[in-house]
């Protein structure tokens, strides 16, 4: 890319491609298991980056879960 600079969701969707073209060649099935599980974690990746960011809830009382002051 003549870009400067490469979005995350850029390089996931390039990550994918590049990962599902791999896959239509002939490998051994640990590789194939490899580009496999890389493929999934880009794939969610991807999902997170287009999902709406939401705000952190606040987790108990204290700070902590599951902490009960008294």
């Amino acid at each position: 890319m003549s870009d400067e600079f490469t979005s995350p969701r850029q390089i996931a969707e390039l990550n994918i491609r590049h990962y599902k073209q791999i896959l239509k060649t002939p490998l051994d099935d640990e590789t194939r298991a490899t580009v496999e599980r890389l493929l999934a974690s880009e794939e969610s990746k991807l999902a997170d980056l287009a999902a709406p960011r939401r705000r952190n809830p606040i987790i108990g009382a204290g700070g902590e879960e599951g902490h009960e002051g008294g």
